[in-house]
This record gives C-alpha cells, sequence and structure tokens, in this order.
C-alpha cells in the first residue's frame, strides 16, 4: 500500500500538470513546499525530444508536490507524496479554527492512541440530524472564509480556536484497507460485476462538469449543487452518514464521485459512455485474479463484456418496425436503420394507384412513379425522408444476457428451460442456428473458422488436381462444341 502513495519519475521527462490547485505550505522540517487542493489535477511525463507522453497520473488530494509545470526532472525524481492510510481535509487559508456543532458524545467521542497515547477526536453519526458537525476558518475579524464539513469517522487533528496556517491538515479519514484472503473472498465481486448488479453502498456521482455548492440539510441527506459554466444545474443528496468527498467551489467532471462508495457500472455507462465502462469493468475483475497472482488475459473478460453490451433500448423509433423501450440486438438495430437508410415515406400518395400514405419508398421507385405521374397530368406523390430509429447502450447482466439471446435453444440450455421452450412455441420461433452454441447442442460444426457456412461448398485439394479438373473440363467442352 505504501508503494503506492508516491509518484516518482520513471524516466528523464518534462512534466505537464492539469487542473493543478496548491497551497503554499512549509514541512516539519522547515522546507517550503505545496499541497495539492484540487481533486482533479492530474500530471503527465512527456518526452523532452519527441513530446510523447510517457505516463499519466492522478495526483490525489492532500498530495505533497515536488516539482513545478513545465519542469524537466530526471528518472527517480519525487514528484508526490501523500499519506497511504489517511484520505485529508486541507485547509486553503490560513485562520483561526471555529467549530460548529461539534458536541461530544452527541456528534463526536473521545479515543486514545494506543501507540502516541494522545487523545482524538474523532466524528460520529448523531441522532440529532440537525446536529452537523463542521469547521470554519475566521479572520482576523472573525468572518467566516472557508466551511469544511466534518465525515463521520474522520479524526479532527485540530483543535478549536487554534490559528492554523494554508496546507495544513485538519482532519484525517482512515482509508477502507483491502482484507488479505483467498480467492474466494473476491468472487462475490467478479460475480456483482458479471451480473452488473449495483453495490450495495454506491457513491453519489455528479452527471456534468461544474463548481460544487454546499446546500441545506433535508431530511438526513446533505444537498450539493453542482453548476455547469453554461448554467446547467444537477441538484444531489448525500446521506450524511457517508464521506463526502468534495468541498464548496470545488470543481468536479462529469463522473466524478461526491461520495464515498463504488460507483455502479449504470452511472459509468450513462455518464462516460460504453468505452469507460468496459474498460471498468475489465479493470474491477481483473483486480480480484491479480491480489492473487493470477494471470488471465483481457480478452477472455472483453469477450464476455461484449456480449452484455449487445443490446440496446428503443429511444424513438423513427419509421423503423421497433416499439419505444423496446430492447433489441444492437446488430438488428444497425440493419434495421441501414434498410430504411435513403428512402422515402410516403405523405400524400396523391393520384398514385400503386403507394398509399405512410408506405417507405427507394428514391428509385418514387422517381418512376411521379415521372408516370406528370406525364399523365395526375397529382404527384408527396413525401419526408425517412427517419432513423435512435437508441441508448445498455447493460445486461450476463443471466439476462443468456437468456435475451435470439436462439431459444441456447437460452433453454443455461436457465429457465421450460419457460424459454414454452414462449419459443407459443410464439411459433425458428432458430437458425446461427450462433455457437446451438450448433454444439445440435452436433452441427460451430460457425467459426473452418466450419463458417460461407466456406461449406468449398473443396480443398492440391493445385495439379484443380488443373487436372479445368483440363477435362476444357475437353468436355471442346468435345460438346464439334458434335
Amino acid at each position: 500500500m505504501a508503494a503506492n502513495a508516491s509518484i516518482v519519475a520513471k524516466n528523464d521527462a518534462r512534466l505537464e500538470f492539469e487542473e493543478l490547485r496548491t497551497v503554499d505550505a512549509v514541512e516539519e522540517t522547515g522546507e517550503p513546499v505545496k499541497i495539492v487542493v484540487g481533486r482533479l489535477a492530474e500530471v503527465r511525463f512527456v518526452d523532452v525530444n519527441t513530446g510523447i507522453i510517457l505516463s499519466t497520473h492522478n495526483v490525489p488530494y492532500g498530495s505533497k508536490l515536488y516539482a513545478s509545470d513545465g519542469e524537466v526532472v530526471e528518472k527517480g525524481k519525487l514528484i508526490a507524496k501523500w499519506d497511504p492510510f489517511n484520505a485529508v481535509i486541507v485547509t486553503e487559508a490560513a485562520g483561526k479554527i471555529d467549530f460548529e456543532s461539534v458536541i461530544e458524545n452527541v456528534t463526536y467521542k473521545v479515543e486514545s492512541d494506543e501507540a502516541t497515547g494522545l487523545r482524538e477526536i474523532i466524528i460520529t453519526e448523531s441522532k440529532d440530524k440537525t446536529k452537523i458537525p463542521s469547521l470554519h476558518i475566521l479572520d482576523e475579524n472573525g468572518g467566516i472564509i472557508r466551511t469544511y464539513n466534518l465525515p463521520v469517522g474522520g479524526h479532527v487533528v485540530v483543535e478549536d480556536k487554534q490559528t492554523v496556517k494554508s496546507g495544513d491538515i485538519l482532519v484525517k479519514i482512515p482509508r477502507a484497507v483491502g482484507k488479505a484472503g483467498d480467492i474466494t473472498g473476491g468472487l462475490p465481486r467478479v460475480t456483482e460485476l458479471f451480473e452488473a448488479r449495483n453495490p450495495s453502498n454506491p457513491a453519489v456521482v455528479s452527471e456534468i462538469d461544474g463548481e460544487i455548492t454546499m446546500g441545506k440539510i433535508k431530511r438526513g441527506n446533505r444537498e450539493i449543487i453542482v453548476t455547469s459554466k453554461t448554467g446547467d444545474v444537477r441538484k444531489y443528496l448525500v446521506a450524511l452518514s457517508k464521506q463526502i468527498l468534495v468541498q464548496e467551489n470545488d470543481y468536479v467532471r462529469a463522473g466524478t464521485p461526491l461520495s464515498d462508495g463504488a460507483i455502479t457500472p449504470a452511472d459509468i455507462l450513462a455518464i462516460k459512455g460504453p468505452t469507460a465502462v468496459q474498460e471498468y469493468i475489465v479493470n474491477e475483475i481483473q483486480d480480484v485474479y491479480r491480489l492473487q497472482g493470477v494471470k488471465i488475459n483481457d480478452k477472455h473478460f472483453e469477450i464476455i463484456v461484449r456480449q452484455m453490451m449487445r443490446k440496446v433500448q428503443i429511444d424513438e423509433p423513427g419509421d423503423t418496425r421497433f416499439l419505444e423501450q423496446q430492447v433489441v440486438d444492437r446488430i438488428e438495430f444497425n440493419e434495421e436503420n441501414d434498410r430504411i437508410w435513403g428512402k422515402k415515406v410516403v405523405v400524400d400518395a396523391g393520384d398514385s394507384q400503386n403507394l398509399q400514405p405512410g408506405q417507405i419508398v427507394t428514391a428509385r421507385k418514387l422517381r418512376d412513379e411521379n415521372s408516370m405521374l406528370k406525364r399523365r397530368d395526375l397529382k404527384l406523390v408527396e413525401v419526408r425522408d425517412a427517419v432513423p430509429a435512435t437508441s441508448t447502450q445498455i447493460l445486461q447482466g450476463i443471466t439476462r444476457a443468456a437468456l435475451q439471446t435470439s436462439s431459444f435453444m441456447s437460452a433453454a440450455s443455461f436457465q429457465e428451460t421450460t419457460k424459454v421452450l414454452n414462449e419459443a412455441a407459443i410464439n411459433g420461433k425458428v432458430d437458425k442456428l446461427e450462433g455457437m452454441k446451438e450448433n454444439v447442442i445440435c452436433g452441427h460444426l460451430i460457425p467459426a473458422g473452418t466450419g463458417q457456412r460461407e466456406f461449406e461448398k468449398i473443396v480443398v485439394g492440391s493445385k495439379e488436381e484443380y488443373d487436372r479438373i479445368l483440363a477435362n473440363k476444357k475437353n468436355v467442352l471442346d468435345y460438346s462444341g464439334v458434335e
């Protein structure tokens, strides 16, 4: 864990920082240092000669920074380091501490550290929801410069009325340490990911880029308002028992968690798109196996994730045969849109006997029909462009994805056999045996590799045999011509 608590240059490179916000502070040794107070800071290592980005790292909030933007560093140089065991809240302004609603045995308890013997204030969840522990930074005149909410479980390391400098740590929040164990401990997590279930304690995630404003307390929840640069506003409610990861005036990007907890795959799909959720699922599953020292190639998981994202939900059916909210295969969706692409929908059939209002026709058929009507001096057909369907990508668990396949033989071999076969019989379904699973069930060659259907009529032989067959065929044709 401690090995991941710093960023060290692996090559000679130039540093490029993005979204970096820092405050000046002084280390215990008296050396000046910069403390990162932005939550979106990134550092890129760029090759000095080629300009190629060698690597990119997130710089966590509360890190100590030992390099500056544009600086050329040598291999092994320490760029940043942070506390591996605690998340922290750092003050951005100097001033005097003022506690609010920090009441012993109501909103906090005092515990003694066994190692140091020092007494620590630990924030607890209060039964009185009107008591929200917070910490103000006051200026010389007693005016509030900044306010920091104190999360449940946080260890307050400053005292009331204490004077602090910018960059000083106010609160430490112990990080959850992963429990060591065998693979069986991680398998429920793998199942959760493959079944696309929401975690039991999901994080609240921002849907837009914007600035944070802390709202009022509503029924035991803190309201967090995100306002974008274009004026778009989103409001989120976070339970007071959760740790809020953002502070007033912070700037967040879409997909940034506002509270602790795991981000749900559905949120990642909705906010960041299909590619991001695919990467997330593969990486999370790989993490479980890597903890046990098991190396599995990504392609095995990617095949499964591809099947999980095979379906789309219809938003607007347009002029296709789909229905609104219908779940269809993405390939089928694309084929249907391709079918009506460039075609016209009849609005008014005019004096045509061949076309009807609502009928979809090709541009050529329309031109021929209107040419015929024009020659007869009749009313022409009026049309509009065919509108394709629009859809939203959905993420299905492997159980649901297997049962919703177009092949009833494949679905019946998995789960709910009676139900699947009953539905197939009632709907009069025909299984064309296009997939691998149904062909294995029937004992056929699988439609992959040399078993592909387009190769069925191909005869493999030697070049000499092929030339001999062609020569014989030519002789037969010549003989027939003579006759």
